[in-house]
């Protein structure tokens, strides 16, 4: 996160993400935390962000909330 409490840059992209060191097999603890986690929540914004990724559903295993006030 940035110091604006923001994970995206103003366009929405998350590209500067890739350029984090991430030795090979280092992931820094978040295995254990994720396994302590049963909530996600998240605003519309990167709840959007995630869905428009190339992957699956990162979080198919715990209950998931989007806080926004558009209705969708």
């Amino acid at each position: 996160m940035s110091f604006n409490g923001k994970i995206a840059k103003k366009d929405g992209t998350v590209a500067w993400l890739d350029a984090i060191p991430h030795p090979e097999g280092e992931d820094y603890g978040y295995a254990d935390f994720y396994e302590g986690i049963g909530t996600t929540i998240m605003g519309y914004a990167t709840y959007h962000q995630v869905i428009n990724f190339d992957i699956p559903f990162p979080y198919p295993d715990k209950t998931n909330y989007v806080l926004t006030r558009k209705r969708i």
